[in-house]
């Protein structure tokens, strides 16, 4: 009897035991969760660590998923972003990849670019008087600073990537369009571990099909209140041997290269979307007009835009052709159709602009039927839309 005794009275004490742990493991659980840090106070730390500091430096990756044209970008570089309120877009900057090296001192803007040995010198007094001019630089569209612009009306959630433990922040806006429902799905992500911006991610949805990604890292990101050493990156550019040249000269340079007009054209044929041989020159005394465009050039659709108001219905002694340079065939054919345009078309595969040189988009080539360049339009206006409607 004795030995039953202290067989329940054992039982008796490994079950307080193990009550004991219990209790004592959902009071950590309990003290862990409700010290949990808050994702207020990670985005205030983030926010504070971008705030106190001027310089911040990192590698940048930036990766373009371009559904809407079945192609990819991808782009890595080092930068260096300086915040000041000495001039009018508050920022100095250093870029540098194996391409090109793009910098902006407060007072020079100067692209380098390696492949065609040129140093190119931007005016000075354009810079000075245009606060948007550094807004279309593709590496400065994305900065740790635009952390700062998360607000309440975000949606926050945490999440697990590639290990490290992150919050990420969302919104979502609609953007104003003629025909279709477009939105914008914006994320910042934060490393919660560091308090740092890791990367952000643009969602394009059209007519609830996603049509573009772009994901923007900030990977070894540092802060300091250092300044950029311009004049280390000054010396070292002069040591390359370049030749110096303004932007308009370049421009100029580029505008001597592309088919000019009174030009008469040596090859008229190529292949459109649907692999068929197709001859440019005007039939039967009507002028061609030949569209250099591509799927996503901002001044390309708003051109389109403007042609479908109309229906696409030109002068009677027009023939009109549309020509992507980067577009493949497939996905150009979806594209125009679905802007409503149903005449004939070339994709990249045509090679068409290693005839024409064409540099911006739109250009307008007008070709008569000797196959002679009568005009070039470059953008959709300047009395433009009443030579062809």
């Amino acid at each position: 009897m004795v030995k039953y005794k202290n067989i329940i009275t054992k039982l008796n004490f490994d079950f307080k035991s193990i009550g004991y742990f219990v209790s004592f493991g959902i009071l950590i659980l309990f003290y862990s969760c409700t010290n949990k840090e808050s994702s207020i106070n990670i985005l205030n730390k983030t926010k504070e660590k971008i705030k106190k500091h001027t310089l911040v430096t990192y590698n940048y990756e930036s990766y373009w998923d371009n559904k809407f044209n079945d192609s990819e970008l991808r782009d890595t570089a080092y930068l260096e972003l300086e915040r000041t309120d000495k001039n009018i877009h508050g920022l100095l900057y250093y870029f540098s990849n194996s391409k090109y090296i793009d910098y902006f001192d407060g007072e020079s803007h100067r692209s380098i670019e390696h492949k065609e040995g040129l140093i190119i010198n931007d005016d000075r007094e354009a810079i000075s008087d245009d606060s948007t001019y550094f807004s279309q630089i593709i590496f400065l569209m994305a900065q740790p600073s635009h952390f700062l612009d998360i607000d309440s009306t975000f949606a926050k959630r945490d999440s697990k990537i590639h290990g490290r433990n992150a919050l990420i922040f969302s919104n979502s806006k609609e953007l104003d369009s003629d025909s279709d429902t477009v939105n914008v799905v914006t994320e910042y992500v934060i490393d919660k571990q560091s308090y740092e911006p890791w990367f952000n991610k643009t969602i394009l949805i059209r007519n609830r099909d996603t049509s573009q990604v772009i994901i923007n890292y900030f990977q070894n990101i540092q802060f300091s209140n250092k300044s950029i050493d311009f004049k280390n990156i000054i010396d070292l550019s002069l040591e390359l041997g370049y030749s110096e040249i303004s932007s308009e000269q370049l421009m100029a340079s580029r505008e001597e290269g592309q088919v000019q007009k009174g030009t008469r054209l040596m090859k008229y044929k190529y292949e459109n979307v649907y692999e068929e041989h197709t001859s440019i020159l005007g039939r039967n005394g009507k002028r061609t007009v030949l569209m250099f465009s591509f799927i996503g050039c901002g001044g390309c659709e708003y051109a389109m835009k403007e042609m479908k108001k109309k229906e696409f219905e030109f002068k009677e002694d027009i023939d009109f052709y549309y020509s992507s340079p980067l577009d493949n065939s497939k996905v150009l054919k979806t594209y125009l159709s679905n802007k409503g345009y149903d005449g004939i078309a070339f994709g990249e595969e045509s090679k068409m602009n290693e005839t024409f040189n064409a540099f911006r988009y739109p250009t307008f080539f007008i070709i008569d039927s000797s196959g002679t360049v009568t005009d070039v339009y470059h953008g959709y206006g300047n009395g433009f839309e009443n030579e062809i409607f």
